[in-house]
């Protein structure tokens, strides 16, 4: 398996086979269940139950299971500031630690924004990460929710590689 030529900024979108993966499908009505933030040398933040906000390996999130990779489409890099390039990647790294939003998953079924600030969805982690970047990756919904689905159809990012099993 290859492993994704992810660049700091890109988005890994994955699809898992596990029963958990497919609630977290049916109550966020999204097609992939889990979204990263791409820091480069091969590697991801990002927020899972249990283990919380965590950096690792991208090999460790898309061996087996489908992915796509997005990122910010040319057009749109002008976007983009040093400054906030340095200011995102100091936010993201201090996320690091912070626990699983397990009370903000449930936000999804009843259409409610009922996250906890210190904790994330992995959806929410990597659409705060964007705006800290100058990204506003989708408008929020009503209820004030982000989903891994409203971060994979955003049309400021395009898919640039991608695996399906």
């Amino acid at each position: 398996m290859k492993i994704p030529a992810a660049q700091y900024g890109d988005i890994l979108c994955v699809n898992s086979a596990g029963l958990a993966d497919a609630a977290i499908r049916w109550w966020t009505d999204s097609t992939v269940n889990h979204v990263a933030c791409c820091i480069g040398n091969n590697e991801i933040i990002d927020a899972t139950p249990f283990r919380g906000v965590r950096r690792r390996s991208i090999m460790e999130e898309s061996e087996g299971n489908t992915w796509q990779l997005l990122r910010l489409k040319a057009q749109f890099n002008s976007m983009l500031s040093p400054g906030r390039e340095k200011l995102s990647a100091t936010w993201l790294a201090a996320q690091q630690g912070k626990g699983y939003d397990y009370l903000g998953i449930f936000g999804f079924p009843l259409d409610k924004d009922i996250h906890d600030s210190h904790r994330y969805v992995c959806s929410r982690l990597a659409y705060v990460w964007q705006l800290k970047r100058g990204i506003p990756v989708i408008e929020r919904t009503p209820a004030g929710l982000v989903s891994p689905q409203g971060v994979f159809g955003s049309s400021l990012f395009e898919i640039i590689d991608e695996h399906r099993n």
